[in-house]
C-alpha cells in the first residue's frame, strides 16, 4: 500500500472455512496500538457496566492488533469501512472537487505569507500564529469553510442510506460513536486525527479510530506543528448535526461516557501502568528527545516521560480543565521557543467557554463543553497544519 511504512495487505484462510484480511506492518512499534485497543476493550467493559450507556449502546470498535517484534506486527483489517476524507470527496463534484484543491492552496498561502520560502513548518505556523489576530484568523478560516459545500457530510451519510429513515439512524449512530471515540481519544492523548485516520462503517456509519502513534501528547509535544485541539470536531461535521450541533446528542454522548470513564478512573490507570513498566521503542525515543530538550539524565527521562504521560491521564480522570493539559504538553515540548507565549494564548482564548473555568476539577459537564469550545475554536483550527484539514 501507498503510505509511509508501504505496508502489505494479506488475505488469511482460517480454519474456520472464511477470508480475514490484515496488515503487515514494518518498521513501527505496535505494541503501543495494541495496548491502546485493550485500553478500548476494558473501556467497552466499563460502558457496557453503566445502566445509562448500554441503554444508548455506547461503545468503541475495536480490532486486533499483534506485534511480532519491536519492528513488526499484522493488524486486523478493518471490512466494510471507508476513510472519512474518501467518504466527503465522494460526493463533490467536479467544480467541488476544484474548490475543494484551491482551499488547500489558500491555506498553504496564508500560513507562508508572513515568512520567506525557506521557512520550516514550524517557523511558518509560529509566525502566524504572532502575526495574525484571532479576529483575521476566524475570518480567514471561515473564507475556506465556505470553499467546502456546508452539508458534505449530509451527503456522504445519505449516500449510503437506501431511505430517509437509514439515514437518520446513520447520523445517530455516527454521532454517539464518534462522541466515544473523542472522548477515548482525548483520555489517551490521541493526536494526529487527519481524515484518513477515521474509518466509517458504510453498514451502519459507526467510526473507528486507527493508527495511534501520536499518542498520551505526543502530537502537542513533539509535532513540529503543535495540535492545540483536543479532537477532531471541524465545522462540517457540526453541520452534519444541526440543527441541535454539537449541543445536542453530540454533547449528552459525550458527558455520560466521560462520566462513567471518570467514576472507574482507577481501573484504567491500573491498566495505562504497562507504559510505564514496559515502554515501547516509541516512548524511549521520545523519553530521549525530551533528555535532550530538557538536560536530564537518561535514566531520569527514561523513567520521568512515562510517568509524566501517566499523570497527565489521571488529571484528565479527575476533572482538569483541558486548558490545563495542552498547556502542560506544550511547556514541555516548546519550553525555550519564542513562539510559545503566542500558543498558550492561542490554547486558552479570549472570553472563551473554557478560559471562565477553573484549572482543576470540573464536573463532567464543564469539561466536555471546555472541550468542545477548544475543538471548534476557528483560531485554532485556522492555524492548524494544513494535513490536517482543518476546514474540511
Amino acid at each position: 500500500m501507498k503510505t509511509l511504512r508501504l505496508p502489505l495487505q494479506v488475505t488469511i484462510f482460517g480454519s474456520d472455512a472464511k477470508e480475514h484480511q490484515y496488515l503487515v506492518k514494518f518498521g513501527e512499534d505496535l505494541r503501543q496500538d495494541q495496548r491502546i485497543e485493550q485500553l478500548f476493550n476494558l473501556m467497552n467493559k466499563i460502558l457496557d457496566q453503566d445502566p445509562t450507556c448500554r441503554h444508548r449502546n455506547l461503545s468503541i470498535t475495536t480490532y486486533q492488533v499483534v506485534p511480532l517484534s519491536s519492528h513488526l506486527g499484522i493488524i486486523q483489517w478493518v471490512d466494510g469501512t471507508e476513510a472519512l476524507k474518501g467518504l466527503m470527496l465522494g460526493v463533490l463534484d467536479k467544480n467541488e472537487k476544484e474548490s475543494y484543491k484551491k482551499s488547500c492552496e489558500e491555506h498553504c498561502k496564508w500560513i507562508s505569507k508572513p515568512c520567506n520560502p525557506q521557512c520550516s513548518f514550524y517557523e511558518k505556523y509560529g509566525e502566524a500564529h504572532m502575526k495574525y489576530s484571532p479576529e483575521e484568523t476566524s475570518a480567514e478560516f471561515r473564507k475556506k469553510v465556505n470553499m467546502i459545500p456546508w452539508d458534505i457530510m449530509r451527503r456522504a451519510l445519505q449516500r449510503l442510506s437506501v431511505s430517509p429513515e437509514s439515514y437518520f439512524i446513520l447520523r445517530q449512530s455516527f454521532a454517539c460513536s464518534y462522541a466515544v471515540l473523542c472522548i477515548a481519544h482525548w483520555l489517551l492523548g490521541i493526536g494526529d486525527r487527519h481524515l484518513s485516520n477515521i474509518l466509517v462503517s458504510v453498514k451502519d456509519g459507526r467510526c473507528v479510530g486507527i493508527d495511534f502513534g501520536s499518542a498520551f501528547g505526543t502530537a502537542t509535544q513533539f509535532l513540529p506543528v503543535p495540535e492545540l485541539m483536543p479532537f477532531r470536531l471541524t465545522p462540517h461535521i457540526v453541520s452534519l448535526l444541526q440543527p441541535l450541533e454539537e449541543t445536542g446528542l453530540f454533547r449528552e454522548t459525550m458527558i455520560h461516557c466521560l462520566r462513567t470513564l471518570r467514576n472507574n478512573y482507577d481501573m484504567l490507570l491500573a491498566t495505562m501502568e504497562v507504559f510505564v513498566q514496559e515502554p515501547s521503542i516509541d516512548w524511549l525515543e521520545f523519553a530521549s528527545r525530551h533528555e535532550s530538550l530538557n538536560k536530564k539524565s537518561h535514566e531520569e527521562s527514561q523513567t520521568w516521560y512515562p510517568q509524566q504521560k501517566l499523570d497527565l491521564a489521571k488529571l484528565k480522570l479527575e476533572g482538569a480543565n483541558p486548558v490545563t493539559i495542552t498547556t502542560e504538553e506544550l511547556k514541555a515540548g516548546f519550553k525555550d521557543s519564542k513562539y510559545l507565549a503566542k500558543f498558550l494564548e492561542c490554547v486558552k482564548g479570549h472570553n472563551s467557554v473554557r478560559s471562565q473555568m477553573p484549572s482543576y476539577q470540573l464536573l463532567p459537564e464543564e469539561q466536555v463543553d471546555s472541550l468542545l469550545d477548544q475543538a471548534t475554536d476557528y483560531n485554532i483550527l485556522g492555524k492548524t497544519w494544513q494535513g490536517w484539514e482543518p476546514w474540511m
